[in-house]
Order: structure tokens, then C-alpha cells, then sequence
């Protein structure tokens, strides 16, 4: 199978990640190096996948990598822990 890419805004720098059809957002960021998202249940359920895409919060565990072309992707990494704590709290999200 031949590879795609996808070109996405990662923490405020334009990066291409290689992608197959069925690459989730969290194996394509994690491929890419970025070790602060984890994998732990890698089915929605815990929050340590958790990345901001265009604005919103979602489980990168969940998220097809290709629906993610041209999005502003922010990980922990870019977030101030107060903010993500507020945003957590706010949305009664879990984070392992």
C-alpha cells in the first residue's frame, strides 16, 4: 500500500505526516515523534490521545489522520497545563 500525506498546523508549524487510509491522528502524530500524546487504551475511552483539532477536543485515537488535512492540530505539548486543566474540568474529560 502506498502512502499519503496529510499537511496539518502541529503546534503552530506547518508539518506532512505519511498516512495510509486507515492511519488514525494519534499513530500518524506519534510516528511523527511528538511522545507527549500517548496510546493507552486506543479506543476513546481514557483521554490520553486527547488533541485540540480546529478549536475542539477530540480523541486522536478516533480520528481517520486524512480528516485532519489543513487543520490546526494542538497537542499537550502546546497547551498551557492550566488551560487544558479548565478545558478538562469544564467537559468532564479524563486524562490518564
Amino acid at each position: 500500500m502506498t502512502s499519503e500525506y496529510v499537511q496539518i498546523i502541529l503546534d503552530g508549524k506547518p508539518v506532512s505526516l505519511p498516512i495510509s487510509p486507515t492511519t488514525s491522528l494519534l499513530r500518524a502524530l506519534r510516528d511523527a515523534g511528538q511522545t507527549a500524546i500517548q496510546g493507552a487504551c486506543e479506543q476513546g475511552e481514557c483521554g490520553s490521545c486527547t488533541v485540540v483539532v480546529d478549536g475542539r477536543m477530540q480523541n486522536a485515537c478516533l480520528t481517520p489522520a486524512f480528516t485532519c488535512e489543513s487543520s490546526i492540530v494542538s497537542t499537550v505539548s502546546s497547551l498551557l497545563r492550566d488551560d487544558l486543566s479548565v478545558a478538562f474540568s469544564t467537559h468532564g474529560a479524563v486524562q490518564c
